[in-house]
């Protein structure tokens, strides 16, 4: 999970120094790396979200035989993570300058708390019969997208269900990206089942057992694969009509032309953001993503160094996450002129990704982890937990 969140926060950092560090006649380079690595940005972030989530819970009940205590304790994280994003909210208002209904905005902190608040009621429901949601969820997302792009400004129902769930429409809105955390509820089960059956395979009575637990381990990654494999090509066939400005919320297509030997006026709707094709495959691509490293890194045990840059910024993302934004405004209030073409963007992404694999090495040879937003986190969310676990033992 740490490496697929480290590739998530790895690409979102290059996105954004190219999108606040670049000159205009640059910003094609923005174009393409969304057409590129987006994939794996803020859709594979909640899905992993939705995966460690998944497994969380399922621990949680195993160790407590409790579902109540599960979802307690679920609840906690998700609470701390809801004021986290509109104190992130808040900074984009009152030091980038976005007006005020920026304070309810689905940034990706927003839509993961979110995702995690409505999971709870969907973790009772069998896991296939959830897959079977999260594909209606995104046709249903469509046609509200539909209906609401034709009257939002003018109606004011519309405006209020737009405002709710769709601010802005290129933002990673709770009904765009649930599926992805839905989805990672699922395959989160499924690496917990196979993981409880790996720890039974090096059992002494193993051969004792009805079962090849090696054996389904393979199996499960098998179906996860090819379930993975058939989303991302239903998502490239249902998407490979082209689309142009009227679909392209993050106007990659503008951003593309301002490269001097290109002119496009749309492109396959699966490359577009938030676009029921692109959910599925970017969704697919993912399953098979976490069916592949799980067979090379926990089955076949070819494990990374912990000093991998993947494994440290998946440990330390939401530290990352929130402290980028120090290091890409820095320089304009020192009064910097950080502004690049083509090369100098290049190098800059690359310096970027050195400086922030520096900043978490040091957190963690400092504090083994105790400087960071996750061990806040942490500790806010065990000590709500534990308010929410006494008031309902005494509960009459």
């Amino acid at each position: 999970m740490d490496i697929l969140r480290g590739l998530s926060i790895f690409f979102m950092l290059m996105i954004h120094v190219a999108k606040y560090w670049s000159k205009d006649s640059a910003l094609w380079l923005v174009g393409l790396q969304f057409l590129t690595v987006n994939i794996m940005g803020t859709s594979q972030f909640t899905y992993v979200a939705g995966l460690s989530f998944s497994f969380s819970y399922y621990s949680h009940l195993m160790k407590n035989n409790s579902k109540e205590h599960a979802i307690k304790k679920s609840l906690s994280r998700t609470i701390v993570l809801i004021i986290l994003s509109f104190g992130y909210n808040g900074f984009q208002v009152l030091v980038v300058g976005d007006e005020w209904n920026g304070l309810w905005a689905w940034n990706i902190l927003q839509t993961i708390a979110f995702c995690r608040f409505l999971a709870i009621f969907f973790m009772s429901i069998p896991k296939y019969s959830r897959g079977i949601i999260a594909v209606i969820w995104v046709f249903l997302t469509e046609l509200i997208v539909n209906w609401l792009l034709l009257i939002y400004q003018t109606d004011p129902s519309a405006g209020t269900v737009y405002r709710i769930f769709f601010n802005p429409i290129h933002a990673d809105g709770i009904l765009f990206f649930f599926p992805f955390f839905l989805l990672g509820t699922i395959f989160g089960e499924l690496i917990f089942e196979i993981s409880h059956h790996s720890e039974l395979f090096h059992h002494k009575s193993v051969n004792e057992l009805n079962f090849d637990p090696k054996n389904k381990v393979i199996k499960t990654l098998k179906l996860c694969f090819f379930a993975g494999l058939f989303l991302f090509i239903s998502g490239i066939l249902l998407g490979v009509h082209p689309q142009g400005l009227e679909r392209d919320y993050y106007h990659l297509i503008p951003y593309i032309n301002l490269h001097p030997n290109i002119q496009i006026a749309s492109l396959p709707f699966f490359l577009l953001p938030n676009s029921y094709p692109w959910v599925f495959y970017c969704a697919g691509w993912q399953i098979m993503l976490t069916s592949v490293l799980y067979y090379l890194i926990d089955f076949k045990e070819h494990k990374p160094k912990l000093s991998n840059i993947f494994i440290m910024f998946g440990r330390y993302s939401l530290t990352i996450y929130l402290t980028q934004y120090i290091f890409l405004f820095l320089p304009s209030f020192c009064g910097m002129n950080f502004k690049f073409i083509t090369f100098g963007l290049i190098i800059s992404i690359i310096l970027f990704e050195i400086l922030q694999y520096i900043f978490v090495q040091f957190l963690e040879k400092k504090g083994k982890g105790k400087y960071s937003i996750e061990y806040v986190i942490k500790n806010f969310s065990t000590t709500i937990a534990n308010k929410i676990l006494y008031i309902s033992s005494n509960d009459p």
